[in-house]
């Protein structure tokens, strides 16, 4: 289960974001796991679907039905 925390100074401070230099990671995924605030731009666009959870389903994208193709 996600753990959320409140962002603080103590907490948070040394982060930074860090821009992803190429998409090859996504290379092995088949399914990216969507909210339902990106139900509307993603129905349209692409396939999706969703996967059986231990908690229930989660909504995702299609993006191959094979790894790495």
């Amino acid at each position: 289960m996600t753990e959320l925390a409140a962002i603080t100074l103590e907490r948070h401070a040394k982060k930074v974001y860090q821009n992803v230099p190429d998409y090859a990671f996504a290379a092995e995924r088949t399914f990216i796991p969507l909210v339902v605030a990106e139900l509307s731009k993603a129905v349209p666009v692409m396939p999706t679907g969703f996967i059986k959870l231990d908690a229930g389903y989660q909504f995702v994208a299609i993006t191959s039905l094979q790894p790495g193709k």
